[in-house]
């Protein structure tokens, strides 16, 4: 008997406009000690179908058909205290961002050790020896260090074995993971995926593995499921899928997945003037208790002595390990950090020690940014139009009502997303078409420099396809400059004109993108390179993520 069964389900989620079907007929089977992988475009249904599975549709969503049994129970006829123990215990679930699955204002210790109490009645010391032991299986060694820690103390990395942590704690049967991985560098990322392996061969936990990573999905899942528009559309042995797809929708997301081994074309059109000087920066913060007014005991490095530059129409990518100091470089570029030392200069300004609030309205439409998470910078009590709308009236070039709607629709075009999305709000979009309204709000200021953190990396292959298209035709046409952050090298390869490679802090390699890719590679960058998964594609072709 499988462990879940999911038997023709339908799930419905009420509007004002009446029900919307979010899940249409799908059944799908998970045994014991299995791993089966869901892939599928933004959108179609796959983060459903696991809140489903742990009865988390929210208020205006429902089971309207169709029937989900763990271990041969319903779970729609699960009482209250019943369906609260199979949470966290036998069914636990790993969300796409792990900062958003942990209380910001508790220790990581304290949120840990809640599990163990809650779930087996243990006293708090017998609860921190247990979390000491889940924190040490995820390969978190220094335990007392982390147990203190808040969650905005700790790396992406460091975040998602915490995650992991806490539903081990649980003693799950089975573990719903939901983008596990999209934040993370390459070498992180192999090793967040070693571990669920280990873990796996050690506990005998059936997964269900949610992804856009489809090289990802190869690598570990044993079946796969494939998705569009709530439905199935084609399932069967992972390896027999990739090799030979017999849906247009799977050959579409396997098309889309960028090769690490393609040499692309580039474009012909040379750089113009210097839009970016980066020229010997650090960033150092201060640490110790500092509290009453202690004294600091000594100085975090987050940078040190950077240099680089950036031409007009150019596409620069950064690259390398999580908390290596990437995103703190990109913040000072855009005022929201300044410089310890040496200076940024912006089209000749000099901008290192001008915080954002303190630049000109010129200033601010020159350079804009895409974060990495969209969740945290969309008002969600705020409809897409109007976020659009504010931008462009505030730092666009149009004024009349008309003008700056037909803008909109233009912008939600551009990033693939139809017009009456102007209507929704944030929390009603996928992950991956909130990312698409963040990155349309930076072009709605018709910038001339985007910086971008991780912007294509809650987006599935086909729309980070299309998204890099975009960037890509906006800097050869108009000449828009593009300074992005990723660990896709793959996709850096396919877009980025020229590479900087970060390791703690420190540019170890920088050059053209086919000098870096090019054997031989310095050290850290081989690391890089070689923890990407790879497939064999139906061509036979190696193709990457």
């Amino acid at each position: 008997m499988s462990l879940l069964s999911i038997d023709h389900i339908e799930v419905r989620y009420g509007s004002q406009d009446g029900d919307v079907v979010a899940i249409k007929d799908v059944s799908l089977e998970i045994k014991a000690g299995e791993t089966v992988g869901l892939v599928g475009e933004s959108g179609c249904g796959k983060s459903t179908i696991a809140l489903a599975i742990m009865d988390y549709l929210g208020s205006n969503g429902r089971l309207s058909a169709g029937t989900i049994r763990f271990d041969g129970r319903d779970i729609s006829r699960l009482s209250v205290d019943d369906l609260q123990a199979l949470r966290g215990g036998d069914v636990a679930m790993v969300y796409q961002e792990p900062f958003s699955a942990l209380n910001p204002s508790m220790r990581i210790g304290d949120q840990l050790s809640e599990i163990p109490i809650t779930h087996e009645g243990v006293d708090r010391d017998r609860a921190r020896e247990a979390v000491t032991a889940a924190l040490s299986d995820v390969q978190l060694t220094d335990s007392d260090r982390i147990s203190r820690s808040f969650p905005h103390q700790l790396s992406g990395g460091q975040l998602q074995r915490v995650v992991i942590a806490m539903t081990l704690l649980g003693k799950p049967r089975l573990i719903l993971m939901d983008e596990p991985t999209t934040a993370l560098d390459p070498t992180v990322e192999a090793e967040i995926m070693d571990l669920i392996a280990e873990l796996q061969r050690k506990t005998g936990v059936a997964i269900l593995f949610i992804s856009h990573n489809l090289a990802l999905v190869h690598k570990i899942c044993r079946r796969v499921s494939v998705m569009k528009d709530g439905v199935i559309v084609e399932e069967g042995d992972a390896a027999t899928v990739y090799r030979t797809p017999g849906h247009p929708q799977t050959r579409l997301l396997l098309d889309a997945v960028p090769s690490l081994l393609t040499v692309p074309e580039r474009s012909s059109s040379k750089p113009g003037e210097t839009v970016i000087n980066v020229s010997h920066v650090s960033k150092y913060y201060p640490i110790g208790e500092g509290r009453f007014g202690a004294a600091k005991t000594g100085m975090l490095v987050a940078n040190e002595d950077i240099s680089f530059t950036v031409q007009r129409g150019e596409k620069v990518a950064i690259v390398g390990e999580s908390g290596g100091g990437k995103s703190t470089l990109a913040k000072m570029v855009m005022g929201l950090e300044i410089v310890s030392g040496g200076t940024i200069l912006v089209a000749g300004q000099n901008v290192g020690s001008q915080l954002v609030s303190q630049r000109s309205p010129k200033s601010l439409r020159r350079i804009q940014m895409v974060f990495q998470n969209p969740g945290d910078t969309l008002n969600p009590s705020r409809k897409v139009g109007a976020q659009l709308s504010r931008v462009v009236k505030k730092l666009g070039s149009l004024e009349y009502r008309n003008d700056i709607g037909a803008r909109v629709r233009e912008l939600l075009g551009a990033v693939d997303l139809p017009p009456e999305t102007v209507d929704r709000y944030p929390g009603t979009l996928s992950g991956g078409q909130r990312q698409r309204i963040a990155i349309a709000r930076a072009l709605a200021a018709e910038p001339d420099i985007i910086v971008a953190d991780e912007p294509l990396s809650a987006l599935d292959v086909s729309v980070q396809a299309s998204i890099a298209d975009i960037f890509r035709d906006l800097c050869d046409s108009s000449g828009l400059t593009l300074l992005f952050i990723s660990h896709d090298l793959a996709r850096v390869r396919q877009l980025a004109d020229r590479v900087i490679v970060m390791e703690s802090g420190r540019v170890v390699e920088q050059g053209p993108t086919e000098d870096i890719f090019a054997p031989p590679h310095h050290p850290y960058t081989a690391r890089l390179i070689e923890a990407v998964p790879t497939i064999v594609s139906q061509e036979g072709r190696g193709i990457s993520q």
